[in-house]
């Protein structure tokens, strides 16, 4: 079966034109921050707006965020300077691409032909999911919605058990066996023998990893 993977590349798009009521444009370190914060998978990156506090004098010259961003929404960013922090406001679009159903689907379905790939907005909380062959739905769901690791029925193994676990790299790949812990929803884990932590998806009873 073929796994559909969605590129793990993070971009910052379009920027905000300088704005005096806004702050103006946000600099280089700013951006720097909003991406290395940036926790979903292939996402796009667009900067709306940036504010700085009022009468902020601190000369900064890094900055941080101080929660993942993990979705559109307002962001404060920790501005650092000598002797001296201040803040910052970034309101900020998150786009990635994501699949969602054409036709209503019910629970235990595949979702085969019932789901196409498009880009849209993440909101936070609800990253979009990848839709693997033979992936079927956690639960019934309508027409135009949006498919998040929640909905994904990945049939996991039960923690503690003995798995095959198949690490490919490209078109290579080894298969070893693996014990499986507990995961997130819509995931697969398992520790291989070497104590290294993987995640993938269930195809085939066996854990397939894909490595970047």
């Amino acid at each position: 079966m073929k796994l559909l993977l969605v590129s793990f590349v993070i971009g910052l798009g379009a920027m905000a034109a300088p704005d005096p009521a806004l702050g103006g444009e946000a600099p280089a370190h700013v951006i720097s921050a909003l991406e290395a914060a940036l926790v979903v998978p292939g996402a796009r990156l667009e900067l709306a707006a940036w504010r700085l506090q009022p009468r902020d004098s601190c000369r900064h010259g890094s900055a941080r965020l101080e929660r993942p961003l993990d979705g559109s929404g307002r962001y404060p960013v920790r501005l650092s300077g000598k002797g001296c922090e201040s803040w910052g406001w970034a309101t900020v679009k998150v786009y990635a691409q994501a699949f969602v159903t054409t036709r209503p689907v019910r629970a235990g379905e595949p979702f085969a032909d019932a789901v196409k790939e498009v880009e849209e907005e993440v909101r936070s909380g609800r990253t979009p999911a990848t839709v693997a062959d033979g992936a079927k739905a956690s639960r019934s769901m309508g027409s135009g919605q949006l498919v998040t690791a929640a909905h994904l029925d990945s049939e996991n193994p039960g923690a503690g058990s003995t798995i095959k676990v198949v690490v490919r790299a490209g078109s290579l790949g080894v298969t070893q066996s693996g014990r499986a812990v507990p995961c997130g929803r819509g995931r697969a884990c398992a520790i291989l023998p070497t104590g290294k932590h993987v995640e993938g998806i269930m195809q085939g009873g066996m854990l397939v990893v894909d490595l970047p």
